[in-house]
């Protein structure tokens, strides 16, 4: 429900965004994106104050991503991997809107506090262009998922390390097997942690455990 001027103001920031010099930018996935930015133009250029109503549930950017990947356990499983501390701080209603399914209901329950005094709502009607689609996925069926995945490598090491004790062998590819797993997996999360510039990674204590000076031993495990 915006005026003349409004929409004047809004198409013109559009038009500036647009061009060349602005049209690449650094992606924040949290605080950057294609949902953040269209509600940061429409904020600034209200001739009012935007209002929106706020929530006493506490929740954190990684249970909206949790959420969002419910049906697809290794997307999950791999979030929470790369994820650090900062992801579990809980996160204010306007945060929430990085997501545009919660831009939607921001600004669909949002009103204007104008100049003269008045109260609007934001929107004043809403038209549906797609039929047909719905945010629920189909859940993956698949039986690999990491829950399982980690029970089955637990009870293939463990078979293994009994038979070593029992024969009172050793084989040393198993090590070399553990510690290259986890120094690949250490090299994403040292990535992730001290050269990408992805937010909400640093701290990530997972880096603790999953860090690549394990391929050291893979290197002594082999000479």
């Amino acid at each position: 429900a915006l005026d003349s001027i409004e929409k004047a103001h809004i198409w013109e920031a559009l038009l500036i965004n647009y061009q060349p010099q602005n049209r690449e930018y650094r992606y924040n996935f949290f605080y950057d994106n294609c949902a953040t930015r269209p509600a940061a133009i429409i904020t600034q250029h209200l001739s009012g104050e935007l209002q929106i109503p706020s929530s006493t549930q506490k929740i954190s950017f990684r249970d909206i991503i949790n959420d969002c990947t419910r049906n697809h356990p290794w997307l999950t499983f791999g979030c929470d991997l790369a994820l650090g501390r900062p992801t579990d701080q809980p996160i204010s209603y306007k945060e929430k809107m990085f997501l545009p399914i919660y831009l939607k209901e921001a600004f669909g329950q949002a009103t204007v506090s104008r100049t003269e005094g008045s109260l609007s709502k934001l929107v004043q009607s809403e038209h549906i262009l797609t039929d047909g689609v719905t945010n629920d996925f189909e859940r993956t069926t698949s039986l690999f998922t990491p829950l399982v995945c980690s029970w089955a490598f637990f009870l293939f090491v463990a078979t293994i390390t009994w038979r070593e004790w029992h024969k009172r062998s050793y084989y040393r590819w198993l090590d070399c097997l553990f510690f290259l797993i986890t120094g690949i997996g250490g090299c994403v999360i040292f990535f992730l942690c001290f050269v990408s510039t992805h937010p909400c990674i640093w701290p990530n204590w997972n880096i603790i455990w999953l860090h690549p000076f394990h391929l050291i031993a893979v290197i002594l495990f082999a000479v």
